[in-house]
């Protein structure tokens, strides 16, 4: 009926503004005061002991034409603490002067890079240097913050019903610094990060429908933060409105397809001008389309960069599946050393998404609907996200962020990973792997 059909539209419209300051399901459960016994070197459940530096290594000088843009932090909001017992650990990833500072601001500093293809607004705080609508290539590198009391998978950000009207860094994870820089510039200090790496690694991100800039920056600071991601934390922001309007999806769309080959160049330029050894593309929802596209792209322009990337992590992928199975799995298994797939048969803004199509099937179904593929890990991530869309898992279901932190970070293949069960098809006898439930 088209009541109905108006209902799922509007859901879908809802679904991208919700996921970004919901909490996982796991939120509500006991968890941690503070992620930064989480980061002590002495922790031997980490991957690698790393914390963000604690200040940009900025050029003393701009670029012509770069921006230089903040959000002030009130005086108010400094928190004086004790500061912390010097470590005695020789692991030199988290430095005690870091620590300190740490504790003493009440929260943590990540440094991430970007690329975007979204207009300058010509505004200088950090939430706003970039749009909504389409602009030339650019990039950068942004400071966020992340509270010492945050939870794994959660994106805090003030809450009206708390009585919050603004952003604070000791609560919430907040974009600080906006700092615009030539490609020559950024790629300078990604060699510099990259080579205090243990594995020399670096990981791209590409978020999905109504997402804006600053929060394409601060999912992008939270995954690295709980991954415990020992390299370069790197992110693409294509000109999604980032906003709930009845056009919204539509627009998105239309803007998703424009930049492939945005995205396509800045892969390229990634894996020819830094030194990272491993490099990781993740995406979620739309943004796997870009992903997709954009990695099809570079294999027929550069062939020669066969397998250059580690590993391709496409999370709720909004993509026709029959278009994904016949034009860009292949496409991606050549690229990469290998791919996973991330499917929920709970994930209700793909079903919204598959009615808006015609009823045709989304790559990031589950069900009856799974996609299972040679030289694809296929991942059941049903009942693991019990929020209102179940569509944001991949990055809030502490499941789903421990299984990815073995896959990145012990290099672990889908069968040795602790969380996940095999199962295997009985129509064609092909293997996929479920996430077991807690």
């Amino acid at each position: 009926m088209q009541w109905q059909r108006f209902f799922m539209v509007i859901c879908l419209l809802l679904g991208g503004g919700l996921l970004l300051g919901a909490c996982s399901a796991e939120d509500i459960t006991s968890m941690p005061k503070s992620s930064e016994k989480e980061i002590t070197p002495g922790n031997s459940d980490d991957i690698a002991a790393i914390e963000a530096p604690s200040k940009l290594d900025y050029p003393d000088k701009m670029p012509e034409g770069g921006i230089v843009a903040t959000t002030p932090l009130p005086e108010a909001m400094r928190i004086e603490k004790p500061k912390a017992k010097p470590h005695t650990t020789s692991k030199p990833k988290v430095r005690k002067f870091e620590i300190d500072r740490a504790e003493k601001d009440g929260f943590h500093r990540v440094k991430v890079f970007y690329g975007t293809n979204r207009n300058r607004t010509g505004e200088t705080e950090a939430n706003k240097v970039y749009g909504k609508t389409r602009g030339d290539m650019s990039y950068g590198i942004c400071e966020i913050a992340i509270p010492l009391t945050h939870k794994t998978g959660a994106l805090e950000a003030p809450k009206w019903w708390k009585m919050e009207f603004s952003e604070n860094p000791t609560k919430h994870v907040v974009l600080q610094k906006v700092n615009s820089l030539s490609w020559r510039g950024v790629a300078a200090q990604l060699n510099a990060t990259i080579s205090k790496a243990s594995g020399k690694n670096a990981f791209v991100f590409v978020h999905g429908y109504n997402v804006a800039f600053k929060d394409a920056a601060r999912r992008t600071a939270q995954i690295h933060h709980d991954l415990k991601f020992d390299g370069a934390p790197i992110f693409f922001s294509w000109p999604s409105r980032g906003e709930i309007t009845l056009t919204s999806y539509t627009h998105d769309e239309t803007n998703a397809k424009w930049s492939y080959s945005y995205l396509k160049k800045f892969l390229i330029q990634i894996a020819t001008d830094t030194q990272a050894d491993n490099i990781y593309l993740v995406a979620h929802s739309m943004g796997t389309r870009v992903l997709s596209n954009a990695v099809a792209g570079v294999m027929s322009e550069r062939p020669d960069l066969k397998k250059r990337f580690k590993e391709i992590i496409l999370a709720a992928p909004d993509i026709d599946a029959e278009v994904f199975i016949n034009d860009l799995a292949p496409k991606l298994v050549e690229a990469s050393q290998n791919t996973t797939l991330y499917a929920s048969a709970d994930d209700r803004a793909l079903q919204t998404s598959r009615e808006v199509h015609g009823g045709y099937a989304r790559a990031g179904d589950a069900g009856e609907n799974l996609i299972v593929l040679d030289n694809i890990d296929t991942i059941d991530a049903t009942g693991v996200d019990a929020s209102l869309l179940g569509h944001s898992y991949f990055a809030e279901a502490t499941s789903i962020l421990k299984d990815i932190k073995e896959l990145v970070g012990l290099s672990k293949p889908a069968h040795a990973r602790t969380n996940l069960t095999q199962k295997t098809r009985e129509a064609d006898g092909r293997r996929f792997f479920v996430v077991k439930r807690n």
